[in-house]
């Protein structure tokens, strides 16, 4: 009887405890707070009140969270002795914020970018701006500073955008484990990242580490900055749609929305949810108390057992490491409409499946490789920052249509100046580059019913979709169902070609396919794959870079394909100027900015030459020239060393005033009536624009 007493005694024990592990084992949705203390030397000048009430609210909560520190933070006396008072708290972590600011840059005896107020720009504020050795200086001096305050050396750091030498050195000489770079986005601040994983934690590329590589367990942890709207932000210019209270608060929203947010990238089919939250002490104070109910939100679901928040960069690491496949689903938080966004993340591509309506599309793909280079590895920025991954479909930017001249300009001579910069676009407001695949005819049909698949209905058919690390299929569909569109995209630099078994979309880069995927068909099974060359990368960046790196940097000049022009050819002496217009063109016809300005020389000598040269949004110069008495005048002009063609111009007399010398003067006279009439027809011209 006792050992049968005995036996059952150990069941019951075996049960609960097999019971515990198995609750136990499943892991909780993941919450890290990254807020970012900058101190007040310049450049949106931090609050010391500001960053006492984050700790304080985070030590009565006692819920851990980090903070990354800039330089003026941790030399600032004050700042200093608040973090003193809190260091020894396990709940925090300091970390280093990858800013430069005129003090840090005098300190590492390296020259400072531009000036405070243009700060903010990528070139001036991050390490990609700087030459290797500076980035060493400029880190070595911020962790010495670091050093001297916590006896030890820093887990993580945090910049918008940061060059992966700078992370490659901080991993192997100072022990770095994670690094914070913002959310997608596109030429906000003066920065682009685009094509990067989006939403969970991943093992980055120390070629490259807005790719991900998952070879190396050693490899360092990246996080993205913010929860991001998935529906609303691609494309998105506002900054409107994120969980940052200064961001949310753009149209007017509340609270709600970011609950709303908050409860979508927690509670993901099939995936452990996860969610950065943080606010920098440089944030007005109404948006901090909006933080503050962010963090007592959060508080609230750890009590009740709903989320786990972050206290070990190695825990956290350990999680995603292995998490090589994630699907994230977004739906409309906004309208409630029948609008629905899946973005698939592997480690050798990445989609935007979306639920347009009954359309079913791919708006965004990217494909990725370890072994693709930082642009800026070994190359300094000079005017803005872009990290853009290879992509075959980029529905979220879009390019200025190709215009023709018009009969008027083409009879003035004046020839069509087209912008190769792209801007961003929502593709819930529009679909203009994408693949279509069959409709879906029950919107509640959509689900994932397995961590990589999607399905959906189409009247009988269950299509499916399934994900792998290194390519996917599509179940029930006919290659004939596959459709692709380029439209409004005259600039698309991606091949189309489709034969009865499958089709392939390349990027037109020489003869070489640098990046394509294919696709082939069988029984009713669409099998994709992806072909990455990372040796063509440097290719493509150096003949295609309007749309894989688009900085405004000098380039070589090209003498034939740069424009030159007289926007009026004839003007009357002593009253209005003769407008010459360059467009500075590279080798590969496309806009460029120069070494040097336009040398001008004029015989006869004019009475005054001044030139107005590109700026940040204008690809073109000026060149206007004065002069006071009726004559012909010839223009050299030289441009980074190349002599361009010479453009003859010509002052008229002023008829109306000058009879006489009109009369005595036929060949002037006639300069008079051609520039009379060229005026009105550019006001014509004029008027046809504004209306």
């Amino acid at each position: 009887m006792g050992k049968n007493i005995s036996k059952v005694i150990f069941l019951v024990f075996f049960l609960f405890f097999s019971f515990v592990a198995k609750a136990s084992s499943k892991t909780l949705p993941q919450v890290i707070f990254i807020n970012h203390v900058r101190g007040e030397e310049c450049c949106d000048k931090g609050s010391l009140d500001n960053f006492e009430l984050q700790l304080k609210t985070f030590s009565d909560l006692e819920l851990p969270a980090f903070f990354s520190l800039r330089y003026d933070a941790l030399t600032d006396p004050q700042y200093q002795k608040l973090i003193k008072k809190y260091y020894k708290n396990d709940l925090f972590q300091f970390g280093v914020m990858l800013e430069v600011t005129p003090q840090l840059a005098t300190n590492s005896f390296v020259e400072y970018k531009d000036t405070p107020e243009n700060w903010f720009q990528a070139q001036n504020a991050f390490l990609i701006g700087y030459e290797q050795n500076d980035r060493i200086a400029l880190m070595d001096t911020l962790i010495e500073s670091y050093e001297n305050l916590f006896d030890h050396e820093p887990e993580f750091s945090t910049a918008w955008q940061v060059d992966t030498f700078s992370l490659n050195y901080l991993q192997k000489e100072h022990g770095l484990l994670m690094h914070q770079i913002a959310r997608e986005q596109w030429g906000l601040d003066s920065y682009t990242l685009d094509g990067g994983p989006p939403h969970y934690p991943y093992l980055a590329s120390n070629k490259w580490a807005f790719n991900p590589d998952f070879s190396d367990n050693e490899n360092l942890l990246i996080v993205r900055h913010t929860i991001d709207d998935s529906l609303y932000t691609y494309g998105d210019n506002t900054s409107a749609f994120t969980s940052q209270p200064n961001d949310y608060s753009l149209d007017k929203k509340d609270f709600g929305y970011f609950e709303k947010l908050l409860d979508q990238v927690l509670n993901q089919t099939h995936q452990i949810g996860f969610a950065n939250l943080g606010l920098e002490n440089s944030m007005a104070t109404q948006y901090q108390k909006e933080y503050i109910k962010q963090i007592e939100k959060i508080n609230k679901f750890v009590k009740e057992g709903r989320v786990s928040v972050v206290d070990n960069i190695k825990s956290l690491k350990s999680i995603y490491q292995s998490d090589k496949i994630t699907i994230h689903e977004g739906n409309d938080l906004i309208s409630n409409s029948k609008n629905k966004s899946f973005w698939i993340t592997t480690p050798k591509y990445r989609i935007r499946l979306r639920f347009a309506g009954e359309r079913v599309l791919i708006t965004d793909l990217r494909v990725y490789h370890p072994h693709l280079e930082d642009p800026y590895l070994d190359t300094q920025a000079v005017n803005k920052g872009y990290f853009i991954t290879p992509y075959l479909i980029n529905d979220g930017i879009d390019f200025p249509q190709i215009k023709t001249a018009s009969k008027v300009q083409k009879f003035l001579k004046i020839p069509m100046i087209n912008s190769f910069q792209a801007e961003p676009k929502k593709d819930v407001n529009s679909q203009n580059n994408y693949l279509q695949f069959p409709n879906v005819t029950d919107f509640d049909s959509i689900k994932i019913p397995a961590k990589n698949t999607i399905t959906y209905l189409n009247n009988d058919r269950n299509i499916t979709f399934n994900f792998n690390q290194d390519a996917f299929e599509i179940k029930e569909i006919s290659n004939a169902e596959i459709d692709y569109s380029g439209k409004n995209f005259d600039l698309n630099p991606i091949s189309f070609s489709k034969n009865n078994n499958g089709g392939e979309l390349s990027w037109k880069s020489g003869k070489d396919k640098s990046l394509r995927t294919h696709w082939e068909c069988k029984e009713m099974i669409c099998h994709f794959e992806f072909e990455l060359t990372p040796q063509l990368f440097p290719q493509m960046i150096e003949t295609q870079y309007p749309f894989i790196f688009p900085e405004k940097k000098i380039r070589e000049l090209d003498k034939d394909k740069t424009i030159i022009y007289a926007h009026n050819r004839y003007a009357i002496a002593g009253r209005n100027p003769v407008r010459i217009v360059l467009v500075p063109q590279d080798k590969n016809g496309f806009p460029t900015s120069t070494k040097e300005e336009v040398i001008v020389t004029t015989t006869p000598q004019a009475k005054h030459v001044r030139i107005e040269n590109q700026t940040a949004s204008r690809e073109y110069q000026f060149v206007d020239v004065n002069h006071e008495k009726p004559e012909a005048i010839k223009l050299n002009l030289q441009l980074d060393d190349i002599n361009l063609p010479t453009q003859t111009i010509f002052f008229a007399p002023n008829c109306k005033k000058e009879i006489k010398y009109c009369i005595t003067h036929p060949k002037q006279s006639w300069w008079f009536i051609k520039t009379v009439f060229e005026d009105k027809v550019r006001l014509k011209l004029l008027g046809e624009k504004q209306s």
